[in-house]
């Protein structure tokens, strides 16, 4: 795997940052790239482009800087500064196709730049041209011979193809001798000598770190974990031992070692060494973060959540002011549907950091799974404040503006935000189709047969927007032959659920086609186990139709007893007759 070291990123991610002072170097370097036919008047015409290029890019207006750039190019095809700098505006775009075009010219043009060659060599390897990659940067090598970074660059290449494995150790051993022990370095042997099957090799090569400094818990720490991996047992016990003997209190070495006691099978034994590493407050929270995530991962089973629990507690107490061992509490009582205890942890998350997009969401959708439509409105209104141009958030504003009968609101939300969907289909169809509900409520009934119009252009096999648009038509006793040819489609899609088959039977119903409307409504009494008020007064409606009175009147008492019918439910059972 290629890093991407600090030189590189200079060169690749971090080039605006580098462009301050290329803009300010390039006018020196513009000038040596001037064609001799070029007329004085093309050249400041030139020098205009190329500093409002830069000027657009500091700015943020990459596209307007691309045209300036082009510009430049169009006026003097030989400079390389334009080329190079929309190479890198072309990785901002994530464009690496176009922006190694970009690259090779400017490398060409200027073999004697550093920085243009390490641009064009990193997205070779970007655009998987390893060979081209590698043949680049050992010219670089060869003219820079001292360079770490570009030593380092040339190792990680040879490391991706298997012939070269090679290769990358010596370039890892000549820049070990010359810049001395590299745990990074290391790292990487290491993965080369396990692929290569010369594990004897690094263990030699460790043994002799160790030697070297007997002293260093690090190293006897690596030593240790290395003889763990490749299941040394003794020796690794004897390393561990040797580690606390020169740092009792060492938390790394806390970390590993419990992690090796788990791998003998001693989990009581590894618990109290995750204790110890976790509760130091000189070692940074990531390794520990790592080490909780992987007994998750992978001892989730073995581990009772309570032990979770523990050690993320343990975890906060440590780093009170940090919120990452809170994002995997709320993580895990989501997964043990404990929804109220996640909600408090993403809330208090955000009081610390209100930045964190996937937090609000994850908040805003547990308020829903609560039922808890004021907290969603409340939340997903303020997250609005923070994430304007996020559409997802006007959604879930709409749909608590919906629950809460905040009919217009919800409209007004809805609207601003299926603006701001760009290329989402499926998103788009969510916001007609929650339009959809929000203009049927508001009585609003032109408006919500587009809305599903144009989410069914979307998604044409909506079951829920079928089922609710038909049913809505039905109600208002409208284009009754649409509406019945989307209820049969939803109920051709799930033939086996209650809700689709009731609407399907009363937009038969509204039709007048009796006796299929009272199949369909029998098969939605029966394919739910607890069927609602709605359905059993359906159900009763459509045997009155049908002439069956006496039965009709025990159906709408049934729904009564349900308590949710419809406003004529009592004058029905006190009259004994069908009232609409």
């Amino acid at each position: 795997m290629i890093k991407t070291n600090n030189k590189i990123i200079t060169g690749l991610i971090a080039a605006l940052v580098f462009g301050s002072l290329v803009s300010c170097s390039s006018t020196k370097k513009i000038t040596s790239e001037k064609d001799s036919f070029l007329e004085e008047k093309q050249e400041m015409e030139y020098m205009h482009y190329f500093i409002e290029g830069n000027k657009l890019k500091t700015l943020g207006y990459f596209p307007e800087a691309i045209a300036a750039f082009t510009k430049c190019i169009d006026l003097k095809e030989k400079a390389a500064a334009p080329n190079y700098e929309l190479a890198n505006l072309n990785i901002y775009a994530n464009n690496f196709a176009k922006a190694l075009e970009y690259a090779e010219k400017a490398a060409v043009l200027r073999q004697d730049n550093v920085w243009y060659q390490l641009l064009y060599a990193n997205l070779l390897a970007q655009n998987r041209q390893y060979d081209k990659a590698v043949s680049v940067f050992e010219k670089l090598r060869k003219a820079n011979p001292n360079d770490f970074e570009i030593m380092m660059s040339l190792a990680d290449l040879y490391s991706v193809k298997e012939k070269d494995y090679n290769k990358a150790l010596k370039l890892y051993d000549e820049a070990e001798k010359s810049f001395g022990f590299s745990e990074e370095i290391y790292f990487k042997k290491e993965k080369l000598y396990i692929k290569l099957g010369k594990e004897d090799k690094l263990l030699n090569e460790l043994e002799k770190l160790v030697m070297a400094f007997p002293d260093n818990p690090r190293y006897i720490g690596i030593y240790a974990e290395t003889l763990m991996n490749f299941g040394k047992k003794d020796e690794a016990l004897k390393a561990y031992k040797t580690l606390f003997e020169i740092d009792p209190e060492n938390p790394i070495g806390h970390l590993s070692y419990g992690e090796f006691l788990l791998k003998i099978g001693n989990k009581q034994d590894a618990i109290a060494e995750f204790k110890k590493g976790i509760e130091n407050k000189n070692l940074d929270i990531k390794p520990k973060l790592d080490l909780i995530l992987s007994l998750m991962k992978f001892y989730g089973e073995e581990f009772t959540s309570d032990m979770f629990h523990i050690l993320l507690d343990m975890l906060d107490q440590t780093h009170p002011d940090r919120v990452e061992g809170h994002s995997i509490k709320a993580e895990l009582y989501i997964r043990e549907n404990r929804l109220k205890e996640a909600q408090q942890e993403l809330l208090f998350i955000l009081e610390l950091d209100k930045s964190n997009y996937m937090v609000w969401e994850q908040l805003v959708l547990i308020d829903s799974d609560l039922d808890e439509y004021k907290n969603m409105y409340a939340h997903s209104k303020e997250a609005i404040e923070y994430f304007p141009n996020y559409p997802k958030f006007l959604l879930y504003n709409g749909f608590a503006c919906q629950r809460l009968k905040k009919f217009q609101e919800g409209i007004e939300a809805l609207e601003i935000g299926i603006d701001l969907v760009i290329d989402q289909d499926d998103l788009k169809g969510q916001f007609y189709s929650s339009l959809g509900e929000l203009y049927y409520r508001n009585n609003q009934y032109l408006e919500s047969d587009k809305a599903f119009d144009k989410a069914l252009e979307l998604n044409g096999s909506d079951r829920i927007v079928l089922n609710n648009y038909s049913y809505y038509l039905a109600l208002r006793n409208e284009k009754l032959s649409k509406a019945k040819e989307m209820a049969k489609k939803v109920v051709d899609l799930e033939p086996g659920n209650s809700t689709y088959l009731d609407t399907y039977a009363w937009v038969l119903y509204r039709l007048n086609e009796i006796i299929e409307a009272k199949k369909y409504i029998q098969l939605a009494v029966e394919k739910d186990n607890n069927p609602s008020a709605v359905v059993i007064e359906h159900y009763g409606d459509i045997l009155f139709k049908s002439g069956d009175k006496e039965k009709a009147l025990a159906e709408w008492k049934r729904a009564k007893d349900k308590g949710q019918g419809s406003e004529f439910l009592d004058v029905k059972i006190e009259r004994g007759e069908l009232v609409e």
